[in-house]
């Protein structure tokens, strides 16, 4: 079974494994807001899902909940189609990374191309930035990438969808195309439209040849940080 939800930005869709009794196919759209708080209120149980005369009919042992639902031939399918801008990386890196980076996204209408996670293919390397204008997050991890270079800004809200797909799978591929980004994963996919607009020339402010260095323990810094 593929569930799939979009808001006109941004698709998510997830897969899971299911049971046909007759092996009947088919697709339908439903008022998941509505579903959703009667079924979590019915814990560790199998459903029985039936759908028949535009009514969706959710089946389990202390009762059924029914739903009105409607056809999905208006629902809108994805098209991901970018094979020079495809790169696959570790979905535990690719968590760690997105889920830093959503911390220093800023909040401002008004300068919308800061509101969200810059994102960099080059030739061998993957940049993250993000910045609310104060503090600049910066990360660089090495890939096996090598098509034109080229960057898209991920909104918030589709980092957040991104982090569920991935989590707890091996592998994620990111795909970046004119206007919008495809990440998929085993758990499912996640398509969205990129925020339009040219992201701070962030490298421009990074200091290149500072003369005051230092060397310290990792741990160390962490554990003094956290007293400060």
């Amino acid at each position: 079974m593929c569930i799939s939800s979009y808001d006109m930005e941004t698709m998510v869709s997830t897969t899971m494994k299911v049971e046909s009794i007759d092996g009947a196919t088919g697709s339908f759209c439903a008022p998941i807001k509505d579903i959703l708080p009667s079924v979590k209120s019915v814990s560790d149980e199998v459903f029985d899902v039936v759908v028949d005369n535009n009514m969706l009919r959710i089946v389990h042992s202390k009762g059924q909940i029914e739903f009105p639902c409607q056809s999905a031939e208006e629902f809108p399918a994805p098209v991901s189609n970018y094979p020079d801008s495809a790169v696959t990386v570790k979905s535990s890196a690719l968590f760690d990374i997105i889920g830093s980076a959503r911390s220093f996204v800023a909040n401002d209408p008004v300068r919308l191309v800061m509101c969200g996670v810059n994102i960099k293919l080059m030739s061998g390397m993957i940049e993250y930035a993000a910045t609310d204008g104060r503090v600049l997050f910066v990360d660089k991890v090495k890939c096996e990438y090598d098509g034109a270079e080229c960057s898209a800004i991920i909104p918030v809200k589709a980092i957040n969808s991104i982090m569920g797909v991935i989590n707890g799978t091996d592998e994620a591929t990111i795909m970046v195309g004119a206007d919008n980004v495809t990440v998929t994963s085993e758990n499912g996919s996640v398509k969205t439209r990129c925020i339009e607009g040219k992201f701070p020339n962030y490298n421009g402010v990074i200091p290149q040849n500072c003369p005051n260095t230092a060397e310290v323990d990792n741990n160390e810094l962490v554990s003094s940080i956290r007293r400060v």
